[in-house]
């Protein structure tokens, strides 16, 4: 609409400027046309802006309703990097949540109903690689051994902008979830990621061993 408008606006502008030579009484009728062109855009401006607070207002509907309960068990910033062959892996935080599963998300899991509670550890990560040769790198992957002597496997279809192969010398930030039963994230006081080994994204050879690091709350 407001594009609309605007190429409304520039036109008659061209116009006014083309027609600058002829007489007073067609540049009152044009600055007629074009008081009616400006009353006529502010009030299609006037009814865009509240077709769009309308239409934000829904979309906060729509993601409220979609949005189960939420709280912070425990978080900590992290921000420590390790070197696996020539990629940096920096883990930037990780939190503990308790959440509710919603209808949507309950798509993704074997054995939680939507209304269900449970424990999320989320763990977001930097990943670098320094060179331009290609790697495998899936952290989506690593499994997690928490304190409290459970082990978890990540909710691979639930990471967020995890990229598993790395073309060249590319950077990018995003996080892996770990699903536990509700209560099981409270007595938690570290816990240890497994990541598998990194391959030439080429030959597909092995170039780094199985790496683990640290998370302390």
């Amino acid at each position: 609409m407001k594009k609309l408008l605007l190429g409304s606006v520039l036109s008659t502008s061209l116009l006014l400027a083309a027609c600058g030579g002829e007489t007073e009484e067609d540049t009152s009728t044009e600055e007629s046309n074009t008081e009616s062109t400006e009353t006529a855009a502010e009030e299609a401006e006037d009814t865009s802006a509240v077709e769009t607070e309308e239409e934000t207002e829904e979309v906060e509907e729509d993601v409220e309703s979609a949005s189960g309960e939420s709280e912070t068990i425990k978080e900590v910033e992290v921000g420590e990097t390790t070197e696996i062959e020539n990629v940096n892996l920096t883990v930037n935080k990780a939190q503990i949540n308790r959440i509710e599963v919603t209808e949507d998300l309950a798509i993704f899991l074997d054995g939680y109903e939507a209304g269900d509670m449970v424990d999320n550890l989320v763990i977001e990560y930097t990943v670098e690689n320094t060179t331009d040769a290609p790697r495998d790198f899936f952290i989506d992957q690593a499994v997690a051994v928490t304190s409290t002597g459970q082990q978890i496997d990540p909710e691979m279809l639930l990471a967020e902008n995890i990229t598993g192969s790395m073309l060249g010398a590319v950077e990018y930030t995003g996080s892996v979830p770990y699903l536990m039963e509700e209560g099981a994230g409270d007595d938690i006081e570290w816990v240890d990621i497994n990541i598998p080994a990194m391959l030439d994204g080429e030959t597909y050879d092995r170039v780094s061993d199985e790496t683990q690091v640290r998370i302390e709350f």
